[in-house]
């Protein structure tokens, strides 16, 4: 089944419905009625964890996933939901991703790929909560105590300073990869499974100074890239999950830069 929307200038899209407990599978694209009456849940856990707390009031970390591209059957078909989990958790936890690097690539994103003219953060301060890994998660870029007694600088404030420090007012987006720099099929010890990678974005800005400033954000492994761009002088500032904001070099132009994995790299030339 689909909804019509009857809109006012006579014209009657047909929409799915956002919230069908099943849909057909693709290329159709109809919802589907489905009885789960039958279903064996199994989120007991976070149930009973939900019911203790209070969801508007803690940080909350969101990924966004393009499920039918990121990993495909040998055939080129997108896999089951189902199926996909067995793959996505341990992916996840092995790349080790982090609200740093997301944030820079979704700011690297919007500014790029939608003509925003500016970009501001939803949080400014936060206190953070622990996780069943044991770590504190926020979504601010400062990060609090329980008490808002104490502060300290979250990673999120060094993704937004690699755009906001470098890129000031009246700067002129001069470049920008559609999505990612570097598409690239890995297989996987599944013979019928690939990964598509989507890995490296990055933009381009002249300043009103006349600087170029490029931003790169890593979401792959160590990688060397070569930038083709005349300058007489260049500054590279990286953050990794070791170190934020630090200048690796300053000095003449060079065209070989080192992107470490899961990183953030700022350019300025000139």
């Amino acid at each position: 089944y689909k909804y019509v929307l009857w809109r006012r200038d006579g014209s009657r899209p047909y929409s799915s419905d956002p919230w069908a407990v099943s849909t057909e599978p693709p290329p159709g694209t109809a919802s589907r009625l489905f009885d789960l009456s039958g279903y064996p849940w199994q989120d007991g856990n976070w149930i009973r964890f939900r019911r203790r707390t209070d969801a508007a009031q803690r940080p909350q970390l969101l990924y966004h996933l393009q499920i039918h591209t990121w990993r495909r059957t040998g055939n080129g078909q997108p896999l089951s939901l189902r199926d996909l989990t067995a793959y996505l958790v341990p992916y996840l936890k092995e790349m080790g991703y982090t609200g740093a690097v997301l944030m820079a690539r979704v700011m690297q994103q919007d500014l790029a790929r939608t003509n925003a003219n500016s970009w501001s953060a939803w949080v400014g301060v936060n206190n953070y909560s622990v996780g069943a890994d044991g770590k504190k998660y926020s979504d601010g870029l400062l990060v609090s105590n329980e008490e808002f007694s104490e502060l300290y600088t979250g990673m999120r404030y060094y993704a937004m300073a690699h755009f906001s420090k470098y890129i000031p007012a009246g700067s002129v987006r001069i470049a920008a990869t559609p999505d990612v720099l570097d598409l690239s099929v890995v297989q996987t010890e599944d013979p019928e499974v690939q990964i598509t990678t989507q890995s490296l974005n990055l933009s381009a800005y002249k300043t009103p100074e006349g600087k170029t400033v490029v931003v790169l954000v890593n979401e792959g492994s160590d990688r060397n890239i070569f930038m083709n761009i005349l300058a007489g002088k260049m500054e590279v500032v990286q953050s990794t999950q070791e170190a934020q904001l630090k200048t690796i070099y300053s000095g003449w132009a060079k065209s070989l830069v080192r992107l470490p994995a899961d990183s953030i790299t700022t350019i300025i030339y000139g």
